[in-house]
């Protein structure tokens, strides 16, 4: 059949992997369509768990797919045209796969490994060619991670959108959520993942938001889970509907951004980004993927957010929106979200001695011993000597398990974001817990092999560059050309926000001896009975905040009072302040 309608050599049959439960695995082997005797083999199984692996050949990836009319069509772009394919009914019961009885199923991860190992013995045996050859194994949902890619480019839009639903936001918070893997550099095998969130009162014209997250090398699900998102997650790991969320009134897309963070994963390390020009191409490859299987919002408003380095990306890709012909990308442009930003120079909005000291977490000679280690930064980097700045600075701020920081010798505080807390929140650590158990990966069709938040310590070095590079440029660009909300933590012991409101008036734009003459105002999102909530500067399209009582994550510390500041900037509505 595969050679008369797809013109693909193919073999199948049974592989008893365990004589004496009478365990049969069934498969489907297809030659490469070029160069099949040096082309590499891979092995791909399906999720569910019990689906066959037949439902990637005929709607995944395989040379022989069906229409919804149920007629078969030979597919053009396929996996097997450079590459051997065994398609593996796995494990044993699923598909054709079956036992002499249920009760000899695999009832571990590691029996379906030994159930594999003893196919590809008798494989290899039938198939000796393939000894030595370059190996891949590939799943689907509970099998691996949910590659949409391989649908888009088959125009297999509608298909795409339902293997991308997840179950567990409907049942949680009746919200409709999809997530999964867009492939942005093949070369790379560069894929970055993605959870959207359709707006709760979803319209024809409602915004469409992209959120990004710090680090560098956080996911954005913490966004999602600890700060504006419907599901939300308690002190005890408990999951509960948050009330007020920005998913009310805009769709928003939870992106793991760049390559490697979060759950997104690249296979060569020429992957990584090394610039914010590489994130906001990967960036841009991904809307134009995305808006292929929700053409819904071609021609919507769009906001890109981002938090402490995450606002940093938001500038990048906001900049790119703005300079660059991004015809392919059928959105419109609305404005930029920076919370706690990296922004500015980092030796500059860093440098939280005089704020440490004024807080009671360092003494007054400590406060000293901690300004001269940024003089000495700032002395390196004039010097010419960056990398050994930023090695300095790593020993300086943050908080490290292993070799403890100068912040945390000098305060005995094991959390660098906020003064109004020493070590991590319990509601952090329970999200961390969370988000890497396997029944939430497989929840999101991410699987088991694909490691959480691996790689932080290689942004290090691969965005070394960009840590000293100034960007006041592109920020000036948007204040003069679209809208822009800061917003920063009164208790940030990170970037304090007087650093933060130091570096804004150093910015250079059609408007900015209007800002440095503006009068700040008080903010009062609950009226006047409630008190206020902190204080703003507004000039025009810029809205500059201070959250009270918040720290470095303004949005987990004040979730509502964030999701105020930015559902009445996104919507234009006037800020409830106090003249």
């Amino acid at each position: 059949m595969f050679k008369e309608q797809a013109n693909a050599t193919a073999y199948s049959g049974y592989i008893t992997v365990n004589k004496t439960s009478l365990s049969n695995l069934f498969f489907l082997f297809i030659r490469a369509q070029e160069h099949p005797s040096t082309a590499p083999l891979i092995l791909w199984s399906q999720g569910g768990p019990g689906l066959s692996a037949l439902a990637g050949q005929f709607l995944d990836n395989g040379p022989l797919g069906i229409d919804a009319k149920g007629n078969l069509y030979r597919r053009a772009r396929t996996v097997q045209r450079t590459m051997n394919v065994i398609y593996l009914d796995l494990p044993v019961g699923a598909g054709y796969s079956f036992a002499d009885s249920p009760a000899s199923y695999p009832q571990s991860v590691e029996k379906i490994a030994l159930e594999v190992t003893e196919f590809l013995r008798q494989f290899l045996l039938l198939f000796p060619g393939f000894k030595n050859r370059d190996f891949y194994a590939a799943g689907e949902s509970y099998a691996g991670p949910l590659f949409l890619t391989p649908l888009i480019e088959e125009h297999q839009y509608d298909h795409a959108r339902t293997r991308s639903r997840v179950k567990l936001f409907k049942e949680k918070a009746n919200v409709v959520a999809h997530s999964g893997y867009i492939t942005v550099n093949k070369r790379t095998g560069s894929n970055l993942f993605f959870l959207y969130v359709r707006a709760h009162k979803e319209s024809s014209n409602g915004p469409l938001m992209l959120w990004t997250q710090g680090g560098p090398g956080l996911s954005s699900l913490f966004g999602q889970f600890l700060q504006n998102g419907p599901l939300a997650i308690d002190a005890q790991g408990k999951l509960y509907k948050r009330y007020l969320t920005i998913q009310r009134s805009a769709s928003v897309i939870y992106l793991d951004v760049p390559v490697g963070a979060g759950y997104s994963f690249t296979e060569k390390h020429s992957g990584y980004a090394r610039c914010l020009e590489d994130v906001s191409e990967s960036v841009a490859e991904f809307l134009r993927q995305f808006l292929l299987v929700f053409p819904e919002y071609n021609g919507r408003d769009f906001y890109v957010a981002g938090e402490s380095y995450g606002a940093r990306y938001a500038v990048a890709i906001a900049h790119m929106l703005l300079t660059k012909q991004t015809a392919r990308i059928a959105l419109n442009f609305r404005g930029t979200i920076a919370g706690s930003g990296f922004l500015g120079p980092i030796f500059e909005i860093a440098d939280s001695a005089e704020f440490l000291y004024e807080t009671s977490l360092v003494t007054y000679d400590d406060r000293y011993v901690f300004a001269a280690r940024f003089e000495t930064m700032r002395r390196l980097l004039a010097a010419g000597h960056a990398d050994r700045a930023l090695l300095l600075l790593l020993d300086t701020i943050f908080a490290h398990t292993s070799k403890r920081t100068l912040f945390q010798n000098l305060t005995s505080c094991n959390n660098h974001a906020s003064a109004a807390y020493s070590e991590r929140p319990p509601h952090m650590v329970r999200y961390r817990h969370y988000v890497d158990t396997v029944r939430f990966r497989e929840e999101i069709h991410v699987g088991r092999g694909i490691q959480f938040e691996p790689h932080t310590q290689i942004f290090v070095h691969s965005l070394a560059a960009d840590y000293v590079r100034d960007i006041s440029g592109m920020i000036e660009l948007q204040l003069d050309k679209s809208r822009v909300l800061f917003y920063s933590g009164q208790l940030d012991s990170l970037f304090p926000s007087a650093n933060q409101r130091s570096y804004l008036r150093t910015l250079n734009w059609a408007r900015a001896s209007e800002y440095r003459e503006a009068r700040r105002v008080v903010w009062k999102p609950y009226g006047g009975c409630n008190g206020m909530c902190g204080y703003v500067v507004r000039v025009r399209g810029f809205t500059e905040a201070v959250i009270l009582g918040a720290g470095h994550y303004a949005a987990v510390d004040k979730p509502d009072e964030a999701y105020y500041l930015m559902t009445e900037f996104m919507h234009s509505e006037a800020l409830k302040i106090e003249d």
